[in-house]
């Protein structure tokens, strides 16, 4: 068992880097019911959207970039890994619809 040899409190988590950071990019995914969730609140000291739920599984994941020296900027996105596609889909969602001078492309 892979999740018993791992232990309890281990996270493999992924950070996503986009080349957005408009008003599009954080309306999709502050208001994306797919999202719900996961979904956290603002971190200090981290300026990227975190989508890790429980709570005590986010702060413990902020800290560790934190520590580790991260500099996440507002284009970054951290998600557990298995929820890399879901978060990765609605923002490419939201690209389709926002027009291209909209997304500074």
């Amino acid at each position: 068992d892979l999740l018993a040899a791992a232990g309890p409190n281990d996270i493999e988590v992924a950070v996503l880097e986009f080349s957005q950071s408009g008003k599009w990019f954080v309306d999709a995914l502050l208001t994306s019911v797919d999202l719900n969730d996961i979904r956290h609140p603002a971190v200090d000291g981290i300026k990227a959207k975190i989508f890790i739920q429980p709570s005590w599984a986010c702060e413990a994941v902020a800290q560790h970039l934190k520590d580790a020296g991260w500099n996440l900027e507002a284009r970054f996105v951290v998600v557990r890994a298995v929820d890399k596609q879901r978060v990765m889909d609605v923002v490419f969602q939201a690209q389709k619809v926002v027009k291209r001078a909209d997304r500074g492309g």
